[in-house]
């Protein structure tokens, strides 16, 4: 009920200026948010838990409560050649390079993960095609820029959760 109730209050919009007020529940333009809303039960406790899963985005987070981030900028896809500068490997874990530039790449279980990327000149084609494909398939696509934002809390979990006490309530008042 809460998930259903959270999904539907997250409109689908077609304009890119239409934003939410705050305190209302938030648009979206893809649906993406709504994807991640998810229950599952605690198999330790019996509790069920709702609410935005996957990726390591700060954005559920800062749509219910509001807060300050640094935004971000995309980057298009890359297609490097001979003579140019690329990624040529990336650092395990914790390990850094000299000559290495801090990317984001995502991990084997799909969490953003802040790693280093050593840059070279491209000698060969085989480097200018693993820079190529180490770009656009393992590193993240965007890269921060120094400006921040606040951002005003535009709740739906918590609002949806209120919405559907009542309803969990009389479901499963009989039910012990």
């Amino acid at each position: 009920m809460v998930r259903r109730t959270a999904r539907q209050s997250i409109r689908k919009v077609k304009d890119p200026g239409r934003f939410s007020k705050p305190g209302e529940a938030p648009k979206t333009r893809s649906g993406k948010l709504k994807d991640t809303i998810r229950f599952a039960e605690d198999p330790g406790t019996g509790n069920v838990l709702v609410g935005p899963v996957g990726g390591s985005s700060d954005v559920p987070r800062l749509l219910e409560y509001g807060g300050t981030a640094r935004g971000m900028k995309a980057l298009r896809r890359a297609a490097y050649r001979t003579g140019d500068w690329g990624p040529v490997a990336l650092m395990p874990e914790g390990k850094t390079w000299p000559s290495a530039q801090q990317v984001y790449a995502y991990d084997e279980k799909n969490h953003l993960t802040r790693r280093w990327a050593v840059r070279r000149k491209l000698v060969s084609e085989e480097q200018a095609d693993r820079a190529t494909r180490l770009q656009n398939e393992d590193l993240l696509r965007f890269r921060f820029v120094g400006e921040t934002y606040t951002l005003e809390a535009r709740p739906y979990m918590r609002p949806a959760l209120e919405e559907s006490k009542d309803d969990i309530i009389l479901k499963w008042r009989n039910s012990l």
